[in-house]
């Protein structure tokens, strides 16, 4: 429950008018004072009948505040949701300083590397044609995703496709309540629907050919095989990796999407292959990946040649699946195979300790590579 009273402040030299917001039930009630601006000397304050005696347009101020709060609490009920504390504080302070979704969003997506940055943008824009520049965070509440969600699909029939803009605005969300911006979370009553992926990994078979072909472009085709090898390493990762990457047989890097650390062994085939394309002086540890402008022109590149010499809709992303997809054929725990990929692998590595449960890793890896090369 949310109740609201007037109170006037008399601990300063200044008497402030301010609201005294109570939320929650018992047990668990909270209670806010939030300043209206609006100052008021004590002598003229009727507090039974919260007004200034003298100064009518004071009391014209008071009356739009309470209306106006009466009008949010009303449409809060009606609407079956919980009141938005700081919505209620924009609303008595007036504060034009305070941030509006749309500008919180834009602050967040600028903290994202550019790729993510790009991705944030793509969702920005969406929100822009919907209609979303003028809402508030409070705005967003369940009927209003639903009714993106509706806008998104008529362009976008795909719930993945759609998921990826939803997810960002929930992630703002998330960034937004632990800022305390606001405390409204719509997606409490709206669920993100996802549909199951198609088929992104290669047979043991295709990926033995694949490893042991003598193809057309071999240095592509050494390329997809050798993120295979590093588990699954993302490209953009792997244009990044450097000879200082290198830590006592280990690939050290944190990966440019999430910053997490990674630590993958080099196993004897993933050497061979970085060898090859490793010129002497260079800093970059595969040197030809800083040949083209940027991380998209060699991964359309690559993905072209791909296509051409093995058919379907084969990429380097496939490298990845196929690596996961494989170590699950072999009964690999799951849990492993997360720490593989990343997913849940937090423990902190030095040159001179490697954290057991790695280790479970590369000895799942080791006996992938070698039911993999065994012709």
């Amino acid at each position: 429950m949310t109740i609201y009273n007037l109170y006037l402040d008399k601990r300063y030299e200044e008497a402030q008018l301010k609201v005294r917001l109570t939320t929650g039930g018992r047990g668990n009630r909270k209670t806010t004072l939030i300043p209206t601006g609006i100052y008021i000397d004590p002598k003229q304050w009727d507090d039974k009948r919260k007004r200034d005696r003298k100064n009518n347009a004071v009391n014209t101020r008071i009356f739009a505040l309470c209306g106006d709060i009466d009008r949010y609490l009303n449409k809060c009920r009606d609407e079956g949701r919980k009141p938005d504390t700081q919505a209620i504080k924009r609303l008595i302070s007036d504060d034009d300083d305070g941030e509006s979704f749309m500008a919180y969003y834009c602050k967040f997506r600028d903290t994202k590397t550019a790729r993510t940055w790009e991705i944030y943008e793509a969702t920005r824009k969406k929100l822009e044609a919907f209609g979303a520049s003028a809402l508030t965070f409070d705005d967003f509440d369940a009927k209003t995703l639903k009714r993106f969600d509706e806008f998104l699909a008529k362009n976008s029939p795909s719930p993945n496709a759609r998921a990826i803009h939803l997810r960002n605005i929930r992630a703002v969300f998330n960034a937004a309540i632990a800022d305390e911006i606001t405390e409204c979370y719509p997606f409490r009553k709206f669920k993100i629907t996802y549909e199951p992926t198609r088929k992104r990994s290669v047979s043991v078979d295709t990926m033995r050919h694949i490893i042991f072909d003598d193809c057309q472009f071999p240095r592509e085709r050494d390329i997809f095989v050798l993120s295979f090898l590093l588990w699954g390493i993302n490209m953009v990762d792997l244009s990044r990796l450097t000879t200082s990457s290198v830590v006592d047989g280990r690939l050290e890097y944190r990966r440019a999407k999430t910053g997490k650390l990674y630590s993958v062994k080099i196993e004897p085939e993933a050497q061979a292959i970085i060898d090859r394309y490793h010129d002497a002086g260079s800093d970059k540890l595969i040197t030809f990946l800083g040949e083209y402008k940027d991380y998209r022109n060699y991964i359309f590149r690559i993905d072209e040649r791909l296509k051409k010499m093995y058919g379907g809709d084969i990429s380097t992303y496939w490298a990845r699946h196929t690596f996961a997809t494989l170590l699950a054929e072999l009964d690999t725990p799951i849990d492993t195979i997360s720490l593989a990929l990343g997913h849940s692998y937090g423990s902190r590595i030095t040159q001179v300790y490697i954290n057991p449960d790695l280790r479970k890793a590369d000895d799942a890896v080791r006996r992938l590579i070698d039911y993999v090369y065994r012709k």
